[in-house]
């Protein structure tokens, strides 16, 4: 939406209204901030390109979007955090928790999940030359350091990727501006435009429908939820099932999830070292652990097996465990 509304000036007033919102629902409000602050140095490289005196007689973009950007800036002050929302933000870029977690890995060539963005990194970048006399104008220059600037981030981490594939569709489209055919009625152009889009949702929605039906109704299986509903003591679980369990057993407290912000990064540590090396001993005692939800073939599984724990029930991927000496 913030890239949407660039090339909008009419509908700039949104800005605020719309970083009010997204600040009150997500920290990912920080990257449309990079948008607008991008846009605004572009507005002022371009200005300063074209000379001062010529940019006088006209309206003043860099102080339109200096000012979008501070009024944008000053609405995501209204969440509950206050202030707090942009520490957090800042915090998180020395989080040291998230180095273990498989979607903030930078890409890399023996991990076939980055082929994609390496492929629309290479075609957008022969996009880029083969247009580069034709890249002009504050939009331009807006999109071209957004997708330098993305592109960057998408190398540190898979997670920021997606930001990169959406900077770069209208720098893929632009070797087609000149080959586009001008439409004799342009009525009958928008009913075919209309058509696809209809066309292209009705397709992806019937996709994914397939797909959520295809998924089970709940990712715990109700015997393993009894089975955990029964297990007494504390109850250890993974990184990945803490959600499931939070939603499907809300009495029984989690130890880890994958919220990972509310937990000290010493314990994410030690509950994945005993997740996936099986050297539990140490973390059960500290915290007086009787009962386990952990993966049924995985390293600590087979420990806790050698220790004489108990399985109550297992599925085909996780097994409920219980200490011996459990009461």
């Amino acid at each position: 939406m913030a890239l949407l509304l660039l090339t909008r000036p009419h509908l700039h007033w949104l800005y605020p209204p719309l970083f009010l919102l997204w600040a009150n629902l997500h920290a990912g409000v920080a990257f449309g901030g990079v948008v607008l602050v991008v846009a605004a140095l572009a507005a002022i490289v371009t200005e300063a390109r074209g000379g001062w005196r010529a940019v006088a007689c006209r309206s003043c973009a860099s102080v339109h979007w200096a000012l979008i950007t501070l009024l944008s800036g000053l609405a995501t002050v209204l969440n509950p955090l206050g202030f707090g929302l942009w520490w957090y933000i800042l915090d998180s870029f020395g989080d040291t928790t998230r180095t273990y977690l498989s979607e903030w890995q930078p890409p890399n060539l023996d991990w076939p999940a980055s082929y994609p963005f390496f492929g629309l990194v290479a075609l957008t970048l022969a996009a880029v030359l083969v247009c580069w006399r034709s890249w002009r104008g504050q939009r331009d220059w807006t999109l071209l350091l957004l997708a330098l600037l993305f592109g960057w981030l998408g190398f540190r981490s898979m997670r920021h990727t997606a930001f990169f594939a959406v900077v770069a569709a209208p720098l893929l489209s632009r070797p087609f501006r000149e080959w586009q055919p001008l439409a004799k009625q342009p009525g009958a152009r928008r009913w075919a435009n209309g058509a696809l889009l209809a066309g292209l949702f009705c397709g992806s929605a019937l996709i994914v429908g397939r797909a959520w039906a295809a998924m089970p109704a709940q990712p715990l299986s109700g015997a393993l939820v009894a089975a955990v509903r029964r297990c007494p003591g504390t109850l250890f679980n993974t990184y990945d099932t803490g959600g499931p369990l939070i939603w499907q057993v809300p009495e029984r407290a989690v130890f880890v999830d994958n919220r990972q912000d509310p937990y000290p990064a010493d314990l994410l540590f030690r509950a994945a070292l005993a997740e996936q090396q099986g050297a539990y001993e140490e973390l059960f005692a500290h915290y007086n652990v009787h009962c386990a939800l952990v993966p049924a073939a995985g390293p600590l599984a087979q420990a806790l097996r050698r220790d004489s724990w108990q399985a109550l029930f297992q599925d085909d991927t996780l097994v409920v465990m219980q200490a011996a000496d459990a009461r």
